[in-house]
């Protein structure tokens, strides 16, 4: 959450520090020195975003609200010298695009001297003119355009950015039209775009790793091609849902059976915990599974046969000390597989009625009663919460898959301690 808080603040201080009263950046005429071939585009609402971490842009300044600075400086104590310049950035909209394994930001200039300032003073260099381009380490400009690399490379190229410069519609990300009409009118504070195929090639894993990812997305989803998500930020609380899109642009469909979790089979964990994770599984479920594996033998199909005795929700509450206390729904068939499977891993395993009950968690142990966390997954399929954070002001995040429209969504909640402030304001606290 860390790293989260640092990249944004970063965003924040080199591009609404120059924010004119008057003129907003145009998100497509951006979108036009964005190559085609971008694995990842994102637009972020700038107005909304300051606003809402309670500061104002006057006279060219950001104006940063006390707890926002106070929070930069503790992390970042050279960012927040630099809070009170001018940079000469002007649009109220930034659009942060991956080409390659480079990360830029890009906008639009309204004076490019206190740009060249802002620039050289961060970057501890001069500019330069490179073909055209002005080039400062990580900074660049050619007539009204900024870009800044952050991250894959540690200087801007500027053959590159005159390419960029250079592209016609169909090779910018203009061609992608489904996409940036969303981008554009979609009124979150954070959106975007990536393409999945390129963000597992850019991943770490091996080519076998990423090739047996793709063909695990693909057995899931059908025609699965893209990301899409948004970011709001609320009183209290920040909210992120991505979903999976067709090459279409449409919502993915999901292959697989889904039956939402039951809170009532959660609510049989009594008390407080650390975390809970659920997840419902229904028989058909195990069953397509089972068939997919027929014929081949394979630790896999050991584990479902084990399984065929589930259906419905399975819960776990993790309390201090990683200690466990939970619950797994069964049909009513034999449970003596699953039951000495389950005995080598977890203490107390028991039967009662037609649930599994294991675990030696303590019910008085941890931050956040379990009832709470029930909530926070109501109507999802899968999902976890947690309420240990490296930001105190954090209370719980709840992660969930949720069923829409034939397909799956997972959406992110991170809740404030403070529910009356805006999640901006309440993490600077």
């Amino acid at each position: 959450m860390n790293k989260l808080f640092n990249v944004l603040m970063l965003a924040l201080l080199l591009v609404a520090a120059g924010c004119s009263k008057n003129i907003s950046a145009d998100i497509e005429d951006i979108f036009r020195t964005v190559p085609s071939t971008a694995s990842c585009v994102a637009v972020a609402d700038l107005e909304s975003i300051i606003k809402k971490s309670g500061s104002e842009v006057k006279d060219g300044k950001l104006l940063v609200a006390p707890g926002i600075k106070a929070a930069i400086g503790r992390t970042n104590p050279k960012a927040s010298a630099l809070l009170e310049e001018k940079n000469g950035v002007d649009p109220t909209v930034a659009v942060v695009f991956t080409d390659g394994v480079t990360t830029y930001l890009t906008g639009l200039l309204s004076n490019s001297d206190d740009f060249r300032a802002f620039a050289e003073k961060n970057a501890g260099e001069k500019f330069t003119d490179q073909q055209g381009v002005n080039v400062c380490g990580a900074f660049a400009y050619k007539d009204s355009r900024f870009w800044l690399v952050l991250g894959g490379r540690s200087r801007v190229d500027a053959s590159t950015i005159l390419e960029y410069l250079s592209l016609s519609e169909s090779q910018s990300f203009l061609s992608k039209t489904d996409f940036v009409s969303r981008l554009v009118k979609d009124e979150d504070d954070i959106r975007g775009w990536a393409d999945i195929s390129a963000l597992m090639n850019m991943s770490q894993g091996s080519f076998e790793q990423r090739a047996l990812a793709k063909v695990g997305l693909q057995t899931i989803f059908s025609d699965a091609e893209y990301i899409y998500f948004d970011v709001e930020f609320k009183k209290g609380e920040m909210e992120m849902d991505a979903e999976i899109l067709n090459s279409k642009g449409k919502a993915a469909k999901y292959n697989l059976p889904v039956q939402k979790i039951n809170e009532d089979v959660i609510g049989r964990l009594q008390g407080n915990a650390d975390g809970l994770v659920a997840v419902a599984i229904p028989a058909k479920l195990i069953q397509q599974l089972k068939k997919s594996t027929e014929g081949a033998p394979s630790v896999l199909g050991i584990y479902l046969m084990a399984l065929n005795c589930v259906d419905g929700t399975a819960a776990v509450a993790i309390g201090p000390d990683s200690q466990l206390d939970g619950i797994i729904t069964t049909n009513g068939q034999s449970t003596s597989d699953l039951m000495s499977l389950m005995k080598g891993m977890v203490a107390d395993t028991k039967l009662d009625g037609k649930y599994i009950l294991f675990g030696s968690r303590e019910a008085g142990k941890g931050a956040v009663s379990i009832a709470r966390m029930g909530e926070a997954l109501k109507g999802a399929v899968a999902g976890a919460v947690v309420t240990k954070s490296d930001v105190p002001q954090i209370e719980m995040t709840a992660v969930k898959l949720e069923p829409e429209s034939g397909s799956l969504h997972l959406q992110i909640e991170v809740k404030t301690r403070n529910a009356d402030n805006n999640f901006l304001e309440a993490i600077a606290d």
